[in-house]
């Protein structure tokens, strides 16, 4: 069985300060259950496959909570 994907990106300004691509990263991944009560594709956030943005680049903020979250 042959099956097509599309990637969802949750994409900010380049200018978005460190501090929020971080602390943003970190709410969409810790409120995952309450996301999941707003909408069930929120189940499909995945924190292993996440930090896979190509052909964009994860923001610096947004790479630092997935160093720190993955030690």
């Amino acid at each position: 069985m042959t099956t097509v994907s599309v990637p969802n990106f949750l994409t900010v300004r380049r200018d978005m300060p460190d501090s929020e691509a971080y602390w943003l990263s970190r709410l969409l991944f810790d409120g995952q259950a309450q996301l999941i009560e707003a909408h069930p594709e929120a189940r499909r956030l995945d924190r292993r496959s996440a930090i896979a943005t190509d052909p964009l680049e994860l923001h610096p903020g947004a790479a630092r909570w997935y160093r720190s979250s993955h030690p």
